[in-house]
């Protein structure tokens, strides 16, 4: 299974929405969440993928586009659409759109420490968790290496969320194991990482 995280930056025009399709079809991935998602519906997508979207009150919200050929089980979503997670049975993936700026760093570190557990304590393990996490506050933070101190109230507060997890963040490892074969690179001007997931349809015999 291939999935992707890419931040959309609230594209609406037709052209720009085939230009992603055309990517995520051309890359063969099985799922992809979104951020910034300003749309509840979008036919150029759902020629191809599920798409379940929650554009929130300032439309600029998360989705989360599955591959039609999988099963998805459930889904569900926070009301402000920062949070949405999709079932697909042996695995839940979850996109994650964070608030951004230096305004903002109260609330990211309340989203980190009280919002996002507490979605995650109803979402069915194991859990894929993808997004722009708008984590970088100032230029501390971008240059600031794996396994050294957090900088920022917000830099704490991701840390204490994901602990131990195994994560991978703007193309750098964090924790003691990466996904597997990261790639990096660029869709309308926006980034976006792809790993190798599981595959869903295989359940352990243990």
């Amino acid at each position: 299974m291939k999935v992707a995280s890419i931040n959309i930056a609230r594209i609406s025009t037709p052209e720009r929405l085939q230009l992603l399709l055309n990517y995520c079809v051309s890359n063969e991935f099985d799922v992809i969440c979104l951020q910034e998602v300003a749309f509840s519906s979008c036919p150029i997508l759902e020629s191809r993928f599920q798409v379940f979207a929650s554009p929130g009150p300032n439309k600029a919200g998360t989705a989360v586009l599955v591959s039609k050929t999988l099963k998805v089980q459930s889904h569900t979503c926070d009301p402000d659409g920062r949070l949405l997670c999709i079932n697909l049975g042996p695995v839940s993936f979850v996109s994650l759109y964070d608030p951004s700026g230096r305004i903002f760093r109260d609330e990211r570190s309340t989203f980190f420490r009280v919002i996002v557990p507490a979605f995650l304590s109803c979402v069915k393990e194991p859990i894929v968790l993808m997004g722009d996490f708008n984590a970088v506050d100032d230029r501390g933070d971008r240059l600031r290496k794996a396994g050294t101190t957090p900088s920022t109230p917000v830099d704490h507060a991701l840390v204490a969320l994901v602990g131990d997890w195994s994560w991978w963040m703007y193309g750098r490892p964090y924790g003691p194991v990466t996904p597997v074969t990261p790639i990096s690179t660029r869709v309308d001007q926006r980034g976006s990482t792809a790993f190798t997931a599981p595959d869903p349809s295989a359940r352990s015999s243990h």
